[in-house]
């Protein structure tokens, strides 16, 4: 981790990469939320600039197990930005390479292969855009909302998007299909391997999928009932707070959704 950070990294691609990081600047009392895009050398004297990425390299992950309702929810981002880059670089991986190996056989086997080999690489395009979406507009927005609670000169940024309503959009829907998309494709490796019985590729294959499919799952759970049922609480309050005028979110009122002409009930 350490190696991708220098004095020129973005305060922005700090906090997607690592959340957990909020911890040690909140420690350190630096301000950064109107910093997003300003290099981390402009934050720091020269001489704290090394402890400071010596301690968010060497933070660990949350574990799996947290009790996630008794902690930030940048700890939770974190967790799962960390599974984010874990499914990609093991299961997806995995996957994509034996595809790559197999699929270039002449063999019966290789046609059907191939078929599913291309199926693959879409459901992982599918992904990778969801993981940008999370991580580019949904994360942040979690992590200023929480922060909003903290410090009362955040903002938080209301015209720049919501989260109930981002949710609501064809985009998120489309986005969200590829959970079933991944239930299909490990239905079809399960088929494949069925059907080539005397195949290792097919076996791991499936098993592969399967366990991509298996963890998906929990991370969408996760998402879902910690994650976002949290973060449109959040919204919500923050919403209705400026409405009243509480001095919390009464900072740099800006855009139609910050002007106090709406209420966000409980739907």
């Amino acid at each position: 981790m350490k190696s991708m950070l220098s004095q020129q990294t973005p305060v922005r691609f700090l906090l997607k990469m690592r959340p957990m990081a909020i911890a040690s600047l909140d420690k350190r009392k630096i301000r950064y939320w109107d910093a997003l895009d300003k290099p981390l050398g402009d934050l720091f004297r020269r001489e704290g600039m090394d402890d400071f990425l010596d301690e968010v390299s060497y933070t660990r992950i949350p574990a799996s197990d947290t009790d996630w309702s008794a902690m930030p929810l940048y700890m939770l981002v974190d967790y799962l930005t960390h599974d984010h880059r874990s499914l990609m670089l093991r299961e997806v991986s995995d996957i994509t390479h034996l595809l790559d190996i197999h699929a270039i056989a002449d063999s019966e086997e290789a046609v059907d292969l191939r078929r599913l080999q291309t199926d693959f690489k879409d459901w992982v395009r599918d992904f990778q855009t969801h993981i940008d979406q999370e991580e580019s507009f949904l994360f942040p927005k979690v992590l200023r909302y929480e922060a909003c609670l903290r410090d009362r000169n955040v903002h938080p940024e209301f015209h720049l998007g919501s989260i109930q309503t981002y949710m609501a959009t064809q985009d998120a829907k489309e986005g969200r299909c590829f959970y079933a998309d991944a239930a299909l494709l490990a239905q079809r490796m399960r088929t494949h391997e069925i059907t080539h019985s005397a195949s290792i590729a097919g076996r791991e294959l499936a098993e592969l999928m399967e366990n991509l499919r298996d963890k998906l799952n929990a991370h969408y759970e996760l998402e879902s009932t910690a994650l976002y049922t949290a973060a449109r609480d959040l919204e919500r309050s923050l919403y209705n707070k400026s409405i009243d005028g509480d001095p919390t979110v009464a900072f740099q009122r800006r855009g139609p959704m910050d002007s106090g002409i709406m209420r966000l009930d409980e739907g």
